[in-house]
């Protein structure tokens, strides 16, 4: 994912587990900034245009889409839509969101859900692309990009879609398909996922007025969750790991670690910030975008570090994990811990995506559900913190709960 600052109206960034986008805007005519990835999310732009400032978030929840104003440091709920369920079994939930630059659509992958429910006993498949578009004030369902079943496989060769329910042993279900990352491409050409099925960074084609999608390529092995494009749109990156895919083609050319949360940053030199798998935040230098090299990481203990925001200026992180939300301070050499809030609840409190958005970048907004242990994921939402600029202190403002069980992804749209 990219995060980097457009200057006025919008700015979109995209986090990942069921879905959240925050989106940061002023009164005047809204315009869509450029794309980012699954992953770590940037701050929120200047006030931009002469009206008043309001920051808006978008979160997957479920099968649905929730349009949320978080202005003043309170969560309202304006808007709502979902893919429709005719066809889609009980478990089926979004998994991940991206946002197309240049257009107000978004992407999201989505598939069955092991974790859904405890009484079933199929795990990941059916996976699909669907977009959603909208406003400030609403979300409308905008049809199905591409649908991941044996037909597909049959024509285009994508493995994870392999096999009918004669295959896989459940009624209803076609291959193994979850996209769990997703990520566009600068332009908005190409749309890269990340398949926990077949553990393959995909690659597709956008029509760019339809939003229809055509499978190009895949490759591996990568893992996890997360993928992140490169500004110059010739490399994808998956924690420290290196795909090129500068000729439509697929091919890992660097093997690092894995991660959830990769990020580019343009500078001098370009900087990636990605999770290593889910205990540690690594920041690499990118004068070779071909070799990331670590400049520090900072490890938080297993399952804490699941995804990362930072400030515009890249001298604060916040990062959020299993019943953890933490700041952390970067001097461009070394990451250190600031402050924390750690929760311990009767079931534990899955805190899987986070965004920063305001003025200065003082609200975090972290999408999370609740599961425990070998337990089926319960309900899921969003909690609204405040961050005190000199000392990143996080002082709870909000939090909305959402009805059934869900997982969660965020991305945020600032101004």
């Amino acid at each position: 994912m990219i995060g980097l600052r457009s200057s006025p109206t919008w700015l979109v960034t995209t986090l990942l587990v069921s879905s959240v986008i925050v989106l940061g805007c002023d009164n005047g005519d809204a315009s869509p900034g450029g794309g980012g990835g699954s992953g770590g999310v940037a701050g929120s732009g200047g006030s931009g245009g002469d009206g008043a400032s309001v920051e808006l978030v978008i979160v997957a929840h479920g099968r649905t889409a929730r349009l949320l104003d978080v202005t003043g440091g309170t969560i309202q709920e304006l808007s709502s839509a979902e893919i429709p369920s005719p066809g889609l079994l009980d478990g089926h939930q979004i998994l991940s969101a991206s946002v197309e630059p240049g257009r107000q659509r978004i992407f999201v992958g989505s598939a069955n859900d092991c974790s859904a429910r405890n009484d079933v006993g199929w795990c990941h498949g059916n996976g699909r692309i669907d977009r959603f578009t909208y406003t400030q004030t609403s979300i409308t369902y905008d049809g199905l990009a591409y649908e991941m079943n044996d037909a597909a496989f049959q024509a285009d060769g994508i493995a994870c879609a392999e096999g009918t329910e004669a295959d896989t042993g459940y009624l209803g279900q076609e291959g193994t398909c979850a996209p769990v990352g997703l990520a566009m491409s600068p332009d908005g050409s190409r749309l890269y996922t990340l398949e926990r099925g077949s553990n393959d960074v995909g690659l597709f084609a956008v029509d760019p007025s339809s939003g229809e999608l055509s499978f190009l390529a895949e490759g591996g092995p990568a893992g996890s969750s997360g993928v992140g494009a490169h500004p110059d749109g010739t490399h994808v990156y998956h924690g420290s790991h290196v795909f090129d895919v500068s000729s439509d083609m697929v091919v890992r050319i660097h093997e690092g670690q894995s991660g959830n949360a990769a990020e580019v940053i343009e500078g001098v030199p370009d900087l990636l910030v990605t999770t290593l798998d889910v205990s540690a935040l690594g920041v690499f230098d990118l004068t070779d975008r071909t070799a990331p090299v670590e400049i520090d990481s900072l490890s938080l203990g297993s399952g804490e570090v699941r995804d990362q925001a930072h400030n515009q200026a890249l001298t604060r992180f916040v990062v959020v994990g299993q019943d953890s939300v933490r700041t952390l301070s970067f001097d461009g050499a070394s990451l250190a811990a600031e402050h924390g809030q750690v929760t311990v609840n009767p079931q534990p409190q899955q805190n899987r995506a986070v965004a920063l958005t305001g003025e200065n970048d003082e609200l975090a907004v972290v999408a999370f559900f609740r599961a425990g242990s070998g337990d089926p994921i319960a309900n899921g939402g969003v909690t609204l913190y405040g961050i005190d600029g000199p000392t990143g202190r996080l002082t709870l403002l909000d939090e909305a709960d959402f009805d059934g069980p869900g997982r969660v992804a965020l991305s945020v749209i600032a101004r």
